[in-house]
């Protein structure tokens, strides 16, 4: 209980000044160069608007990953879940999915807030650090380790090397979430499949989140610049729908983690 309420705490204070800075960047009118994406006209279809954000539908759509991060956070104050596993009884593991998913929010808020270099490249870090989590726990569940440090330390060292890769190969980050995502499908079949150490549920929470997810994909498709659901003077952007879709999925997926037995 103290644990899990001193991560809703964190996660409060860590949005707060993420925020804070935000605020501040935006105030002194977002120094650095422009993304790559405004040069070439393609910039997920929000015409850009006067005032210190450039896109608000798709800027203000993120808060969506900071309700269910506090969300998560505040549910791992409550009573432990039926199963154990490290999701419901290692402190660390709960908080840092619930602070990752929060964290998704603002590295988007950033980049379509200004549309700068440099927050492109942080709205792609904030899902690597996502994705790759989610990624890495699995694997360690598959061999059955709980180690923190152990995991830890290949978080650390695997996100080091997406972010060398992110910066020496420009317009990558799609490509590397892609990749990420498509990984982490394949070592969830294996877990389903039952041929490591963690047995959990597809019914209902993954199946929910896939549904959940490919819809996302679809509206972020067709709604992108120049596709046939794209209308720029519109406030009702589908990119902005894409984020409160993915926010959901993250939820389901934590859900669905905490059904391993």
């Amino acid at each position: 209980m103290t644990a899990g309420l001193a991560g809703f705490w964190l996660g409060l204070i860590w949005f707060a000044a993420l925020l804070v800075t935000f605020l501040a960047l935006g105030a002194v009118g977002w120094p650095g160069s422009d993304d790559e994406c405004v040069q070439q006209s393609a910039c997920y279809c929000e015409r850009f608007r006067g005032g210190m954000v450039k896109q608000p539908s798709n800027t203000w759509s993120n808060l969506a990953f900071v309700l269910v991060g506090l969300l998560i956070l505040l549910s791992a104050a409550g009573a432990p879940a039926e199963a154990r596993n490290p999701m419901t009884t290692e402190p660390f593991y709960a908080i840092s999915y619930g602070l990752l998913v929060i964290t998704l929010g603002p590295g988007s808020m950033f980049f379509h807030a200004s549309m700068k270099g440099w927050a492109g490249i942080l709205d792609n870090l904030s899902m690597f650090f996502f994705v790759s989590f989610v990624l890495i726990y699995d694997v360690f569940r598959l061999i059955g380790s709980e180690s923190v440090p152990g995991f830890a330390l290949v978080y650390l060292a695997v996100n080091a090397a997406l972010f060398a890769l992110r910066l020496s190969w420009a317009g990558s980050g799609t490509w590397i979430f892609g990749s990420l995502v498509a990984l982490t499908v394949v070592i969830e079949v294996l877990v389903l499949a039952n041929l490591g150490n963690a047995h959990r549920e597809f019914l209902p929470w993954l199946l929910t989140a896939l549904l959940i997810f490919g819809a996302a994909i679809a509206v972020w498709s067709l709604s992108n610049t120049g596709g046939p659901l794209c209308r720029p003077e519109s406030w009702f952007q589908g990119h902005a729908l894409w984020h409160i879709l993915t926010a959901a999925t993250t939820g389901f997926v934590y859900l669905y983690l905490l059904t391993e037995v």
